[in-house]
């Protein structure tokens, strides 16, 4: 584009020059046809049909000398004269220069002429000289005309390249946008409007995730499987040593046996988190698992505030979310003596829940060995000690945290924080 645009400026400015030469030609005629001539001498008027010849300081003049080189005729208008002007050797001849005179810039011809008397010749030089500024002018205007016509050009070729390119790119675009509906559980597979260049990028993508659909789905029914069947033999061992004498270690054996399959048939069945999630509702999960405990212990009164908004949402498995609120809440339920306060806090990079109780509360020593396997602070409670190591493995998997602080109620304060950005991105 600036090859061409210099090319045209370049032409350009040659046909202006090459105008400027074709007006001082005419000039020339024009002087010539008012000449006369008696024997060899030259005669012409003081005044020329031209104004400009006869004004001064117009920026066109002419002379006229003879052959020794002597001026013979000027115009009114004509300048202190310079004796550093071309002149041509041979009659019919052009002579093109430009001269600077009285801080100006002239464009000037000389031409000669032979003029055949009765009885001998006389030759004549004819020197007109014309300002440049009007030329320059005229150029400076075709500089900038050339320059809003090739500018417009420009912009147009880049706004054409511009569409071309997004028009070419919509679908690689609409792919990044529908893999992260997908992130964010709002599309279950890509659509099949493609071009053909990504038509098996889509189909491996589809397929992938319907693999790891299947795989995940065996999986968990594996391990339904493996609890059903250890369960038969795991309740008849433990009716018979309650029947048999010494049975202490054995029975602490089998309980720790219990223990173990529990709390990785927990870890099984939790999703953990996938590139391709859902977007859950924290406060439906959350009134699903407080319908369950008003169940369990309805007799103890509880007073449960949540501080949940609508928009607050979980990237990812809901039977996970179910998890970690059911065994937080549990244990907030089991310790809680009249209150229990949920609060979520959402933006756009993080998801915060905190579960509060006023029950006695975990000195700081213990506050992070409630999250380990096995540990159960509390002996006079039922159960093995995994309800909350689960909780904490199924938090680590999605790159979150969990910690445990006093309440402003009394008691023990649960906060688990996501990072939605990560689960957003996979």
């Amino acid at each position: 584009m600036l090859a061409s645009a210099l090319v045209v400026y370049a032409y350009f400015v040659k046909m202006i020059h090459q105008n400027a030469q074709q007006q001082l030609q005419l000039h020339v005629y024009n002087i010539l046809s008012v000449a006369d001539f008696k024997g060899t001498d030259i005669f012409l008027p003081s005044i020329l049909y031209n104004p400009r010849f006869n004004t001064a300081q117009s920026g066109l003049w002419a002379y006229v000398l003879d052959s020794h080189e002597n001026v013979a005729w000027q115009s009114l208008s004509a300048t202190p004269w310079n004796d550093k002007y071309p002149l041509p050797n041979q009659s019919g001849e052009w002579i093109y220069n430009k001269v600077a005179s009285n801080q100006h810039e002239y464009l000037t011809v000389s031409y000669k002429v032979t003029w055949q008397g009765e009885s001998n010749t006389a030759d004549y030089f004819l020197i007109i000289g014309e300002d440049t500024q009007a030329h320059r002018w005229a150029i400076r205007k075709l500089t900038l005309w050339l320059s809003l016509v090739f500018a417009t050009i420009t912009g147009l070729i880049l706004i054409g390249q511009y569409l071309a390119l997004k028009r070419a790119l919509k679908p690689i675009d609409t792919l990044a946008e529908e893999i992260s509906a997908m992130e964010q559980g709002k599309r279950e597979k890509l659509s099949f409007f493609y071009p053909t260049e990504l038509r098996m990028v889509e189909r491996n993508i589809n397929a992938l995730i319907e693999k790891e659909h299947r795989l995940r789905q065996r999986y968990r029914e594996a391990m339904a499987n493996l609890a059903h069947s250890l369960k038969t033999p795991m309740t008849i061992l433990t009716g018979e040593l309650r029947n048999a004498p010494n049975n202490d270690v054995v029975h602490s054996a089998l309980q720790r046996i219990n223990s173990n399959i529990e709390y990785q048939l927990r870890r099984a069945i939790v999703s953990g988190h996938t590139v391709f999630t859902q977007s859950i509702e924290i406060e439906n999960v959350i009134d699903h698992v407080l319908q369950a405990l008003n169940k369990i212990y309805g007799h103890k009164k509880i007073d449960v505030t949540s501080e949940v908004s609508p928009s607050d949402v979980f990237f990812g498995d809901e039977n996970d979310m179910l998890e970690i609120l059911g065994n937080i809440l549990d244990n907030a339920f089991k310790h809680a003596k009249r209150r229990i306060a949920i609060t979520t806090q959402s933006t756009d990079f993080m998801l915060s829940i905190r579960v509060e109780d006023d029950g006695p509360g975990l000195e700081r020593s213990d506050a992070h060995r409630v999250f380990n396997r096995g540990e159960r602070l509390d002996q006079t409670e039922p159960g093995q000690g995994i309800g909350l190591a689960a909780v904490a493995d199924i938090v680590v998997s999605y790159g979150g945290d969990i910690n445990v602080y006093h309440s402003s109620l009394g008691g023990a304060c649960f906060e688990v924080t996501f990072n939605n950005k990560e689960n957003n991105n996979g």
